[in-house]
């Protein structure tokens, strides 16, 4: 479930649009103040207005007229002004970050700054409809606002990390390179912690976004103007990662990933308003308008750009070069209400992760599309434009998604042990958190078995192969999905060399090989072919492995040196009999399994 501007929407399977439950009377839908909370159910709770804030019956919230959070017909923004988080260990209060209210101009004037907030809201009161109870305590000072959560290392306390600014030494956009975090545990707001990174960023539009694991945050938005180039004004955008310690709340090692040189009919091309989101599993962000490719008046640019970037390997160079564009011709952007024409904004394009672990892009006021697999890189990832399409009147109409801590979204993944044969394999889930039930499919046609999602459950395997788990997840809200992992049970290579000791004479080449076939092995000298070609004495050996282990067979090869005999000069006897003796001019001889004797012989009747 999603909330906009205090409309109510539920999503169902088959439907082309959602379905509208409730709505609040409309308040001013170029503000960007909206925040929204549920419980563990889905049951709403309460959301931030442009200044006050509504209880789940929709009407304003005791003591929460005059929050500081207002910002209204803003032609240059920030994505949004509220944030909110439940107190950890605790069911009842929520924290509300929020920032100075602003109107008409986000550029509080020269040597000024603007005011971070936070208000708390308590549940328990008024039957259950909640009231403010602290209301606009300053936090800290700061003229940007770009907020995310995300947990601490011990699964409890959360983190919440700011972008800071200072004081405006001129007009215009400010940069900064200061990143601040707040510890919020169950005794209330406690850490603080400063970062300073290697590159600097404006201080609006963007927002700041942590990676689901707490490892790595993402900010946007910069933007450089590189003057008028061939006809064409040109610029380029770029956002900074930054590797996060959710421990220490540090930040370091930062980034600064750039677009390609955007050209525009006429200047000022910023069309982009930072939005950023990241996939369930981290390794790819999505970045609304950072990369779009052909030139065009901000009037006529009719198709809405999103730019996929794999971020998995922490390397500038390696993120620059594996994007892919994601396009909405967006034919929404452009409606009529009451006979009048009105042309949507292509900054106002928007990006969120939502429960069922799909992204939702906002392509226009009037339209949505979907991400429909985004762990996956490229095309593979399923984009499913205009997903749902809104009525033409101002009553649908919503600028941006609320703001919502999505590390509340738990995306369980299978962790499997003991892939081999004859072993007893365990499944478990990584984050629990939000599952009541699983049941598992171990992928080989036996029954299915029903357990705890904080259980290890054990299975053992019939057969090698490769075999896909499932786990059928029923989560707390009601709502199902599935997790799969691919395995391959294995069973113990062991080598048998063709046998153990060979003897090699001068000159010769001998062949070694494995009787018995592996996947994965390896020479002694580290060559990987089938058979080793051999032309000296020594000890050799052959390794095979895979993930139940390694194991070797090993190979002894004696040199041989053929002797040279000598029995005199040829002589003819007339004998009845004769007994020579061979005198050896080496014996140093040495030949498989025995050593060989030299005997003395006795011709009779003959020539030697």
């Amino acid at each position: 479930m999603v909330f906009w501007r205090f409309t109510f929407y539920r999503f169902k399977k088959g439907k082309a649009a959602p379905s509208m439950q409730t709505s609040a009377a409309f308040t001013n839908y170029n503000t960007a103040s909206s925040a929204c909370i549920s419980d563990k159910n889905g049951k709403f709770l309460f959301a931030v207005d442009s200044g006050f804030i509504r209880n789940s019956n929709f009407q304003i919230m005791a003591n929460s007229l005059g929050i500081l959070n207002k910002q209204v017909g803003l032609s240059f923004h920030f994505i949004n002004s509220s944030n909110i988080i439940k107190k950890p260990e605790n069911n009842e209060e929520y924290y509300i970050f929020h920032q100075d209210s602003c109107s008409k101009n986000v550029f509080p004037g020269s040597n000024a700054i603007r005011n971070v907030y936070y208000s708390i809201v308590d549940m328990s009161l008024n039957g259950g409809l909640g009231a403010v109870t602290i209301k606009n305590r300053i936090l800290f000072q700061s003229n940007a606002f770009k907020v995310d959560a995300t947990y601490h290392s011990n699964d409890k306390d959360i983190w919440m990390v700011f972008q800071k600014t200072g004081r405006y030494v001129g007009s215009g956009v400010q940069r900064s390179n200061r990143i601040v975090a707040f510890l919020v545990t169950s005794a209330g707001i406690q850490s603080t912690i400063h970062s300073s990174l290697n590159n600097f960023i404006d201080e609006s539009p963007g927002e700041i976004k942590v990676s689901p694991k707490g490892d790595v945050i993402a900010i946007s938005e910069g933007y450089e103007y590189q003057g008028f180039v061939s006809g064409r004004y040109q610029s380029q955008h770029y956002f900074l990662l930054a590797r996060f310690d959710n421990k220490t709340g540090k930040c370091y090692s930062d980034l600064k990933i750039e677009s390609r040189p955007l050209r525009y009919f006429q200047n000022n091309g910023r069309i982009g308003g930072g939005n950023l989101c990241l996939s369930p599993d981290g390794k790819m962000l999505y970045y609304g308008v950072f990369d779009a490719t052909q030139p065009q008046t901000r009037k006529s640019l009719n198709t809405h750009h999103l730019t996929q970037l794999d971020i998995s390997v922490y390397h500038k160079d390696s993120i620059e070069a594996k994007k892919h564009q994601f396009k909405s011709p967006d034919s929404s952007r452009i409606w009529r209400y009451n006979g009048n024409i009105h042309y949507g904004k292509i900054g106002a394009s928007d990006i969120q992760l939502g429960l069922d672990g799909k992204i939702y892009w906002k392509t226009s006021e009037k339209s949505i599309g979907r991400i429909n697999r985004p762990n996956i890189a490229r095309a593979g990832s399923n984009f499913t434009d205009s997903v749902f399409v809104f009525p033409h009147d101002t009553f649908h109409f919503f600028e941006s998604f609320p703001n919502f801590f999505s590390g509340y979204f738990k995306f369980s993944n299978i962790h499997v042990e003991n892939k081999c044969f004859s072993d007893s394999t365990r499944f478990s889930l990584l984050d629990t958190g939000s599952v009541a039930n699983v049941i598992w499919d171990f992928g080989d046609a036996s029954p299915l078995k029903s357990a705890n999602p904080t259980d290890t459950v054990k299975h053992s395997y019939q057969r090698t192969g490769v075999f896909t788990a499932k786990g059928y997840l029923t989560h707390y809200r009601g709502t199902r999905d599935t997790v799969t992992e691919v395995i391959t049970i294995d069973t113990i290579q062991i080598p048998v060399l063709s046998d153990s000791t060979y003897t090699l004479c001068n000159g010769d080449t001998l062949s070694l090989w494995n009787t018995r076939a592996a996947k994965h092995f390896f020479w002694n000298d580290s060559t990987f072919n089938n058979t080793l070609q051999v032309r000296n004495s020594g000890t050799y050996w052959y390794t095979s492995y895979n993930h139940c282990g390694e194991w070797y067979d090993s190979l002894v090869v004696d040199s041989a040196v053929v002797p040279k005999v000598n029995l005199g000069r040829d002589t003819v006897f007339c004998a009845d009999s004769l007994r020579l003796n061979a005198f050896l001019e080496k014996l140093n001889l040495l030949v498989a399994r025995s050593i060989e004797r030299l005997h003395f012989y006795s011709f009779k009747n003959g020539f030697v």
